[in-house]
């Protein structure tokens, strides 16, 4: 708990994991710093000298806390980079076809499962990432979610009605007007 994490921080007791020898940087200061990482319960509990059961050497690395990506559409996973002249033409011409294939759970699970590793790999170990409307979507992304929560992964998943435009499109064709009808 909070008292354990507090006495490794101070140096009473050692740490579970000590990440040593790299370039850490620190969010406080935004300086570079040549200290070791003190985890506690899969938690940093400190920066500076310490000692544990457990050393990863990190010489020659640079150690950062995780990136967030605090807005990010795991099914538009596939079509990054995709033209569209218009926010209108693009939902049409890509995203509500990409989104559809969400139904078939086989494919939520493929690319729910490629979408997280991608996150983890770039160094974003936080996301608000929003699913399709599709019950499928959701379920594979929780699952594969819960099943990286030992590779370090934190998530906040969220379930989006994305498609709230298809359903008003022909409402009005002003961008200014669907935004008004959605926030009011």
């Amino acid at each position: 708990g909070l008292s354990r994490r507090l006495a490794v921080a101070r140096g009473d007791e050692p740490a579970d994991t000590v990440v040593r020898g790299g370039r850490v940087f620190c969010v406080f200061t935004r300086e570079w710093l040549d200290a070791d990482v003190a985890i506690a319960d899969g938690v940093i509990a400190g920066i500076g000298r310490y000692h544990g059961s457990e050393v990863i050497d990190a010489t020659g690395r640079f150690v950062v806390p995780g990136f967030i990506d605090a807005h990010i559409h795991m099914p538009q996973a596939q079509i990054i980079a995709s033209w569209g002249a218009q926010l209108l033409d693009w939902l049409n011409i890509y995203t509500f076809p990409a989104e559809s294939k969400f139904s078939d759970p086989a494919h939520a699970a493929r690319i729910a499962g490629a979408f997280l590793d991608e996150l983890l790999r770039h160094g974003t170990t936080t996301a608000v990432a929003y699913c399709s409307s599709h019950p499928a979507s959701v379920d594979a992304y929780f699952a594969a979610a819960e099943a990286r929560d030992a590779d370090g992964v934190y998530a906040e998943h969220w379930k989006a009605v994305d498609d709230w435009l298809t359903w008003h499109a022909d409402a009005s064709p002003d961008p200014a007007a669907c935004v008004e009808a959605i926030v009011g």
